[in-house]
């Protein structure tokens, strides 16, 4: 059962990344900042790292300034600030406007179809096993 929820969110999450590639504008934007947040790697010994999210600043098509933050970070700056990337953005939809690359693209989707489809298989195979 819970390969199926797995899987039914990795579709999910697949079609709306396909709706925002199909219906978005490619827009140039710049890394401006890095918004920094501590994530505790342990409770236990109280250990704590710094996660870089890159802030990117755009203008749209009407000329309207935008900032969005990416939906990933990580331990190490992956991006410096000053460099280009191309954003999709669909002046309809703001909240579904994502940093063209593949952490903001295609890694919720992969990773909620993999995980779906590996303990489906899994569970099929124990329930083989066991008849």
């Amino acid at each position: 059962m819970v390969g199926l929820l797995f899987l039914g969110k990795g579709v999910e999450s697949l079609l709306e990344t396909q709706a925002i590639l199909a219906d978005s504008t490619r827009i140039p934007g710049t890394v401006v900042d890095f918004a920094e947040e501590l994530f505790n790697i342990s409770v236990r010994i109280n250990t704590a790292r710094t996660i870089y999210y890159p802030v990117v600043e755009f203008i749209d098509e009407a000329g309207t300034s935008h900032r969005i933050k990416s939906q990933f970070g990580i331990y190490w700056r992956v991006y410096e600030r000053g460099e280009i990337l191309e954003v999709l953005f669909n002046p309809q939809h703001p909240d579904r406007t994502r940093i063209h690359s593949f952490q903001d693209i295609w890694l919720t989707p992969s990773v909620l179809l993999f995980v779906g489809i590996s303990l489906l298989s899994w569970g099929t195979v124990l329930l083989r096993r066991s008849t």
